[in-house]
């Protein structure tokens, strides 16, 4: 089967569940990654090199013996829609390949800390 966005063979060595899954929806791994993270309402930023990206913010009150995203770095962030968000918990999923850009929005930009 070919993936219906990316048109890459897509090999069949996952687990039954997954496998359906991605038969049912004629996507390959990678593309049935983001189309799953499109309803999670991450942030998605157009950074220098061009590029959408996609972050989700993970929760601020952890207990000491989990990890932080980018080791606990400080990161601002503006929503376009006004909001703005700090968080020590960002957390990077990927950028959004070329071919999937049509189906995610721009939503927010890093502000200096």
């Amino acid at each position: 089967m070919k993936c219906s966005e990316c048109g890459k063979e897509v090999e069949n060595r996952f687990n039954a569940s997954t496998s359906k899954k991605l038969t049912e929806r004629k996507l390959c791994f990678t593309c049935n990654h983001f189309f799953e993270l499109r309803d999670l309402n991450g942030v998605l930023i157009r950074e220098k090199d061009g590029r959408l990206h996609h972050y989700m913010i993970g929760p601020e009150d952890q207990d000491d013996n989990r990890l932080s995203g980018f080791n606990g770095r400080r990161f601002k962030i503006e929503f376009f829609d006004g909001r703005v968000v700090e968080t020590t918990n960002l957390w990077h999923q990927g950028d959004i390949s070329s071919h999937l850009e049509k189906w995610f929005e721009e939503n927010a930009k890093f502000i200096p800390v």
